[in-house]
């Protein structure tokens, strides 16, 4: 389904005007297939939702989300064939604009800075690429199956984790957004469940799943990718977040332990302080719990660099890390379980006595998914038990 340019704009400025603006972060509820708003500008945060009931596929769940440029519209990626555009102009009141059915899981989701398009990592030898903010679907078989994907900030450069291969897979994205061409790959850790490029667009990190304590670096040249300086750190990482301004990495293990690394150089990349925070949620007394899907972020850092939230899908809390002196505090969204994370800037909304962006009262309507090619499937709850066995052998380990 195509949404004209002319329909989108109209959405796109539909909403509450404000008094002023605020840090905001969206959270997808992996299980409930809802979402949360929460207002960081406040003290304590305030929580809205749970929002998109009804508005998206029954019995299914939502995993990635993205913020596109702008900070009007984020996209949504979730399981069993299905993708979201949603309006969140009125953070206090966000709504599907757009539903679309992709052909299969998607845990991994990138956007490009330019807003032009989105890379999506599939579960499959499928790569998946949405032309914005229309929503027109393409993709191309290559070889692998992918559970994760960044963008470089260059806006053309993609780079998909092979978790079959143990690879990435790299190019340049076509100008019919359909596939990269030329394409290559590179060796790296063991099942690659995450890949993300820093702000220099050279530094290349990549992280595979919870039993490897490693995290590959590169550098993206002209050449294409090539081992870093060093090639490998010893930390666990499911996620990352760089620092807006600056040249810190942080970097979740999936025990729930936060690193902090630095960006020395292009491709130099460094451990500042290994396992400095420890996020505080438990299944017992002393069993940390905190749980990723593989490729999808799961935290993110405010705008202004002050602050990162953490979700964890396990729990119904998110996590706020202070990072001038790492102390953390907790938001309980009451969502299950608060997974996706992303943040922007929005205007505060002015209390009206009719709101100006209405949710759509008829039920959506639902496009079957385009199966490009055979997709293979990888059932979600096997995901979730995997990260949670190895959890437990990480704390055997320590």
């Amino acid at each position: 389904m195509l949404l004209s340019r002319t329909l989108l704009a109209a959405l796109l400025i539909a909403g509450s005007r404000a008094a002023g603006a605020s840090p905001w972060a969206i959270v997808t509820d992996f299980e409930d297939a809802t979402i949360h708003t929460i207002d960081l500008g406040t003290s304590p945060p305030t929580v809205y939702g749970p929002f998109l009931n009804g508005q998206v596929i029954p019995q299914t769940h939502l995993g990635a989300v993205k913020v596109l440029p702008g900070g009007r519209f984020a996209l949504l990626s979730g399981a069993y064939a299905n993708m979201y555009l949603v309006n969140i102009t009125d953070p206090t009141m966000p709504f599907v604009a757009v539903p679309h059915g992709f052909g299969s899981y998607e845990p991994g989701l990138a956007v490009s800075q330019d807003g032009r398009f989105a890379a999506v990592a599939t579960d499959s030898a499928l790569a998946g690429f949405v032309r914005l903010p229309e929503l027109s679907l393409g993709g191309c078989g290559l070889p692998g199956r992918f559970e994760t994907v960044a963008i470089a900030p260059n806006n053309t450069t993609v780079i998909f984790g092979d978790i079959s291969n143990d690879q990435l897979v790299y190019g340049e994205v076509k100008p019919t957004f359909d596939c990269l061409e030329p394409y290559g790959t590179i060796a790296t850790v063991s099942s690659p469940t995450k890949v993300a490029v820093a702000q220099d667009g050279e530094t290349v990190l990549a992280a595979g799943v919870a039993l490897n304590d490693e995290v590959r670096i590169f550098q993206l040249t002209p050449a294409g990718l090539v081992p870093g300086n060093p090639p490998r750190l010893e930390v666990g990482a499911q996620s990352f977040a760089f620092e807006p301004n600056g040249n810190r990495v942080y970097a979740l293990s999936w025990g729930g332990y936060l690193s902090i690394l630095r960006v020395q150089a292009p491709g130099e990349v460094s451990i500042d302080k290994l396992d400095v925070v420890s996020i505080p949620t438990y299944i017992a007394p002393g069993y940390p719990r905190l749980v990723s899907l593989p490729g999808i972020d799961m935290m993110a850092i405010t705008p202004d660099g002050g602050r990162l939230i953490v979700g964890d899908s396990s729990d119904t809390y998110c996590w706020l890390v202070q990072l001038s002196n790492l102390s953390v505090t907790s938001v309980n969204t009451s969502g299950r379980f608060p997974t996706g994370i992303d943040v922007f800037v929005a205007e505060t909304p002015t209390p009206t006595a009719t709101p100006t962006a209405v949710p759509p009262t008829a039920t959506p309507t639902f496009p079957p998914p385009q199966a490009v090619i055979p997709t293979l499937s990888f059932p979600m709850m096997g995901l979730l038990a995997l990260a949670l066995a190895a959890v437990a052998v990480l704390l055997v380990r320590r």
